[in-house]
């Protein structure tokens, strides 16, 4: 495992998917074994609906590893209605901002993100 650990950290990447040849497992993989690749985009499909043996829920472990001790909901406040979507959302945005809070906010002037405009133009 540890050799795994290195060789993730070697190539900065936080979640990979290793593969290694060795002639036992059960053993270190030093005079044993090689890492034979390290993918930066594992797939998760064999893990969640595995041929044999138990399904496990790996996702949710590497949002766990990821956000560990953070919540990791976004609050979501719609505005619907004929008239005045844009500016009530303004008023929302603009609030929550002085409270703290990062906003993201889609108007029919275009994508926010804390104020800075991402993408302009109608995308509600």
């Amino acid at each position: 495992i540890n050799l795994c650990i290195r060789a993730a950290k070697a190539l900065n990447l936080d979640i990979c998917g290793i593969d290694i040849c060795a002639e036992d497992i059960s053993k270190p993989i030093f005079n044993n074994g090689i890492i034979m690749e390290v993918n930066a985009a594992p797939g998760l499909r064999m893990h969640l609906n595995p041929s044999k043996g138990k399904a496990r829920n790996v996702g949710k472990e590497i949002v766990n590893m990821l956000y560990d001790g953070k919540p990791f909901n976004i609050p979501v406040i719609s505005v619907t209605g004929t008239n005045g979507k844009t500016t009530t959302t303004r008023v929302i945005s603009h609030t929550l901002s002085k409270m703290g809070y990062s906003i993201g906010m889609t108007s029919t002037d275009g994508i926010y993100i804390n104020n800075e405009c991402i993408d302009c133009g109608d995308d509600t």
